[in-house]
């Protein structure tokens, strides 16, 4: 027995040795040693999300920079969770940031160091192995913002990444697996055998899961539910035993703007039927719309009882009664149309409950139980929490983090008093906490143009997201260009200045810096100041990428390649880096090599219009033309409304001497853009010919009159008329 069981397991140990002596595998942990400004630091590890996610799909940690060990005498606190907590969509206005400016402000003769763990799509399974490494880091705070992910992260209850809700021991038995080198490469050679995985193009957001639909009592959610319950238990357990103090903060959601994603119509009533329901429905629908609030809030009680499970109608109900002033019924409606959303992007009251009951047997001296949702309905004015404190379902407004940070601030404090510390001065406003973090209406106005590009795809495409959501992002964008006068320009830059002065080592500010200084026309200081960033966190592509990115447009190509190369090469799987790489080789002449660019930016992101379209411009250099035609081609199907790609495929099937499909393709861009003057010569010269002596000239005329001295023009024309008077 002993050979037969210690000879495997002797083969294996041996295997392993051999494979990490050979280089193989990649790094567990969820901190690695890294460098800022010269100095040793923690840094994230960008192979962290590997045992996650699919390789089509893999997420990554935001850029951290964490100083060796914590500040003596001061305090360090870890806030762990998933995007909201990361502060997405812009993570350089997070709640953990908030509340590093407020414990500073207010203790200004300690050290406070908020560091946050936190990552787009991960749940509670993701973020045990990220507190196990936090608890080798000295912390002496943990937060945890958590639970929006729980069905639809890694190992939820939807399988968009692996597997649905297999019980936790079987997630962190294969997670276990995964930290050796034997794991990942079985891992690798599964991913391989399988080809591509996640949807064609890779990662899409929430519209990847459109198509599915839970149920409340599907036992994947059941399941989910019961695996939060564990992990979280076991996340609370281990911050105690690093000697840390723990709050449980269970993460809030839009509960009045954000209608459900999907509904499934469950139980019916006895007797009832789907087209009953149908009926309700658009009765309520109808009797809004004219203004009737009473008779809708009828018509949609009737369809809460007859689908008591339908999310759809439950919100309906909620909003309605919101109207009438009803607060208690829509309150409940609201939250009751969130927990049965059968696409739940949102943390539930099950989920709340669920965290409550974990915290509540552990001492308070130890541990703390924030409602982040009754903090955010107290600034809601209608006690709801919507889109006063949200950007859309569940991500936060600058002021929803600060409130968020606030109230942790105030919940964490008891503990610092026993620490000895004393309060030197008030709390911060939002407003000062903004300013010290660079928050300016240009930083606004970006991230709200983020949030209307997100909006505008599934599942956010319903005509109720568009009304509680879109449309209002979209007026207060309108609101923000008003304000961006020079006086305020003047004003943000001096806010940035002082933010940098202030705040020297964070990259962060700087990167608002250098955002702004590029839409206010300074390309030269914008670079500069994406310098900074890239000499602050060396390891991550952001800076590299951004400077190079500047420097290309202001036309100096060689220390753009140079920098553009070290962004790809930090982060391989950056299209952008790899578009932007092959435009500048192309300007320094070198189209082979800004081919081998394009193809590699169009198989990591083949959705992605302008890959093909550069990938023939490269073609065309190459006298490929054949080929640089079904590149155009390509880029015009991903993208019917650009120009260009067009017009460089007429240009290229004229060449070839397709020249009726060529002059049909000139007209199409002239119909879009009717000032193509290109294509207004090149239209002509293809009438010409087909034999259209007279659709020529006209054509040429107009290009003469568009740009009179031009001698190209001048000269067709000319050549046009002489034969139009030589054949009359």
């Amino acid at each position: 027995m002993a050979l037969a069981v210690g000879t495997p397991l002797l083969v294996l140990v041996v295997l392993e040795g051999v494979a990490r002596l050979a280089g193989y595998g990649w790094p567990t942990t969820y901190f690695v040693r890294g460098e800022s400004e010269g100095k040793a630091c923690w840094v994230e590890n960008e192979h962290f999300g590997r045992r996650f996610f699919p390789a089509g799909l893999l997420r990554y940690p935001p850029p951290t920079v964490m100083s060796m060990a914590a500040p003596p005498g001061g305090c360090r606190i870890f806030l762990l969770g998933e995007s909201a907590a990361m502060g997405d969509p812009c993570p350089g206005f997070s709640m953990g940031r908030y509340l590093e400016v407020l414990l500073q402000a207010r203790y200004p003769e300690h050290a406070v160091e908020v560091v946050t763990v936190a990552m787009t799509a991960i749940n509670s399974h993701a973020l045990l192995p990220m507190a196990r490494d936090c608890a080798r880091h000295g912390g002496d705070i943990w937060i945890f913002y958590l639970g929006n992910n729980e069905m639809v992260g890694p190992f939820g209850a939807l399988n968009v990444f692996g597997p649905a809700s297999p019980p936790w021991p079987m997630v962190r038995f294969r997670l276990a697996l995964q930290r050796t080198a034997l794991g990942q490469a079985a891992q690798d050679l599964v991913e391989r055998l399988r080809g591509r995985a996640g949807p064609p193009g890779g990662w899409a957001g929430m519209e990847m899961f459109a198509g599915q639909r839970l149920a409340p009592d599907d036992p994947r959610r059941l399941q989910a539910y019961e695996n939060f319950r564990r992990n979280l238990r076991d996340l609370v357990a281990l911050g105690l035993r690093s000697g840390a103090r723990v709050v449980v903060a269970p993460a809030a959601v839009n509960l009045r703007d954000c209608p459900p994603f999907a509904s499934v119509p469950g139980r019916l009533a006895a007797g009832g039927t789907l087209e009953a329901l149908d009926l309700w429905l658009r009765r309520g629908w109808e009797a809004e719309q004219n203004g009737d609030d009473e008779a809708a809030l009828e018509a949609y009680q009737a369809a809460v009882a007859l689908a008591p499970e339908h999310a759809e109608a439950h919100y309906r109900l909620g909003w309605v009664a919101l109207q009438l002033g009803r607060t208690t019924l829509a309150r409940a409606s609201l939250q009751r149309a969130c927990d049965l959303d059968a696409l739940p992007f949102r943390a539930d009251s099950r989920i709340r409950s669920l965290a409550q009951e974990v915290a509540e047997p552990f001492p308070r001296a130890r541990v703390g139980f924030l409602d982040a949702a009754a903090v955010l309905a107290g600034r809601a004015p209608d006690g709801v929490p919507g889109r006063e404190s949200f950007y859309e379902h569940v991500h936060l407004r600058p002021g929803g983090n600060y409130a968020l940070a606030r109230a942790l601030a105030e919940a964490v404090e008891p503990w610092l008093r026993d620490r000895g510390w004393q309060a030197a001065a008030g709390w911060l406003s939002e407003t000062e906490c903004g300013e010290r973090l660079g928050l300016t209406d240009w930083a606004r106005l970006e991230i709200l143009d983020n949030v209307r590009r997100r909006l505008g795809q599934p599942p956010f495409t319903g005509p109720g997201h568009t009304a509680r959501l879109r449309s209002p992002v979209e007026q207060e964008m309108q609101e923000v260009r008003q304000r961006l006068t020079a006086a305020a320009a003047e004003q943000a830059r001096r806010t940035l200045e002082r933010a940098v002065a202030r705040r020297p080592h964070d990259f962060r500010v700087r990167e608002q810096q250098a955002l702004f200084l590029e839409a206010t026309g300074d390309e030269q200081g914008a670079a500069g100041a994406w310098s900074a960033v890239a000499r602050l966190i060396p390891h991550h592509h952001l800076g590299w990428f951004q400077q190079g990115r500047l420097l290309a447009r202001l036309g100096r190509w060689e220390e753009a390649e140079r920098l553009l190369r070290r962004a790809v090469t930090i982060r391989p799987e950056l299209s952008e880096g790899w578009l932007e790489l092959g435009q500048v080789l192309m300007q320094r002449d070198r189209a082979e090599e800004a081919l081998v660019c394009f193809v590699r930016a169009r198989s990591l992101l083949p959705q992605d219009w302008r890959a093909a379209y550069h990938e023939g411009r490269a073609l065309v250099k190459l006298d490929r033309l054949s080929d640089a035609v079904e590149a155009f081609r390509e880029a015009v199907r991903l993208n019917e409304r650009a120009v260009e790609p067009r017009y460089r495929l007429a240009e290229a099937l004229a060449f070839l001497g397709h020249t009726a499909e060529a002059r049909e393709l000139f007209e199409q861009v002239l119909a879009r853009e009717p000032g193509h003057l290109l294509a207004r010569i090149n239209l002509g010269v293809a009438l010409v010919r087909l034999g259209e002596w007279e659709a020529a000239a006209e054509q040429l005329k107009l290009a003469h009159k568009q740009a009179p001295g031009n001698p190209l023009v001048s000269n067709y024309l000319a050549q046009v008329e002489m034969h139009l008077r030589g054949s009359h």
